[in-house]
């Protein structure tokens, strides 16, 4: 079944100042815009970033200010796959700018042999200079074209989650969307844990579920549906019994789904398997509790379900590059100077 996708009239009607113009930005993403972009890729993306700003507060890992620029090589307007047209900056006037993500969305194969190597070059300076970058199928053949070469592993999730949708017929018959499961989840990438899940989930229902046209669905497809609000279900459980033992097999039964399913669904919804997604709860409490307690890093760690202070020490080494004792002197620091 073939989704049918219009969000002309939600982007037309989005105030796009409530995504660019936050008061105190410390999170600078920026979204390369090309001829022929998918209005449905930007409304994701930035509908991500806005749901963000939405947020009073946000715990320990990154603050919810978020500052989204819209650039294309010339600036100007850029017009998209439907004719709807998008104003944005020229690629050059943020050159000496540091992004902490930029994401391409590319658009008609055609445009890109058309594009003067003078901007090919602009935007490979511009990408060069992000932390992270992000694409769609269509962003990828811009970059290519101009000699970017991504860094990690992680720069290559679009590409990689295109080819993954089409690897079964079960994969497919999914109604969360063919172009979902990788502009939506390389946005959330940038969202901490316990908000990952509550964005996704409206977006998913407020955004998506929308444009969907269910009229010609069988029973099976219309049960599609009702996965984002298991695998919700499911992720909301495990955060609340993140300080115990817990299996996937267990998660897995909150979303009335069999391990396998449940897997591939939690994935796709969420971004990360759920063990991935228990570590991140456990670590957000972890963080909590350093800021919050007096409690020595042990006890911190029982408390949190993980084993032992060494292992928390093991995680923050390699997600902060600091130690738990660390972490907890600097917030100490910084509550006393505020």
């Amino acid at each position: 079944m073939q989704a049918q996708i219009d969000v002309t009239e939600y982007w037309k009607s989005m105030d796009q100042r409530a995504v660019v113009r936050p008061r105190e930005a410390t999170l600078n993403v920026a979204i390369v815009l090309c001829d022929g972009f998918s209005l449905f890729d930007l409304s994701l993306v930035a509908e991500v970033f806005r749901q963000l700003n939405q947020f009073p507060d946000v715990s320990c890992t990154i603050d919810n200010r978020v500052l989204v620029t819209m650039v294309s090589a010339r600036g100007g307007y850029v017009t998209n796959s439907v004719s709807v047209r998008i104003r944005t900056d020229a690629i050059d006037e943020h050159l000496a700018e540091h992004f902490d993500g930029v994401f391409v969305l590319g658009g008609a194969p055609e445009n890109v042999a058309s594009v003067d190597p003078t901007d090919l070059r602009a935007l490979r300076k511009l990408l060069m200079n992000a932390s992270s970058v992000k694409w769609n199928e269509q962003g990828w053949a811009v970059i290519e074209a101009s000699g970017y070469e991504p860094t990690s592993a992680a720069e290559r999730g679009w590409p990689e989650s295109y080819r993954r949708k089409n690897s079964s017929t079960e994969d497919c018959a999914s109604l969360v969307g063919q172009s979902v499961n990788s502009s939506l989840s390389a946005a959330l990438s940038f969202i901490p844990g316990s908000l990952y899940t509550e964005i996704a989930h409206r977006i998913m229902r407020n955004v998506v579920a929308p444009s969907l046209d269910l009229s010609c669905a069988d029973d099976d497809a219309l049960n599609e549906v009702s996965v984002v609000d298991r695998v919700h279900a499911a992720a909301q459980w495990i955060t609340k019994n993140c300080r115990r033992s817990i299996s996937v097999a267990q998660a897995a039964e909150v979303a009335r789904m069999s391990e396998r399913t449940f897997l591939r669904h939690f994935k796709v919804v969420t971004g990360r398997t759920p063990s991935e997604y228990l570590l991140d709860a456990r670590f957000e409490m972890t963080c909590r509790l350093l800021r919050e307690t007096t409690l020595p890093v042990d006890k911190i760690a029982r408390r949190c379900g993980m084993s032992s202070g060494e292992r928390i020490s093991r995680v923050f080494r390699k997600r902060l590059s600091q130690t738990p004792t660390e972490y907890r002197a600097a917030h100490r620091t910084t509550s006393r100077s505020t």
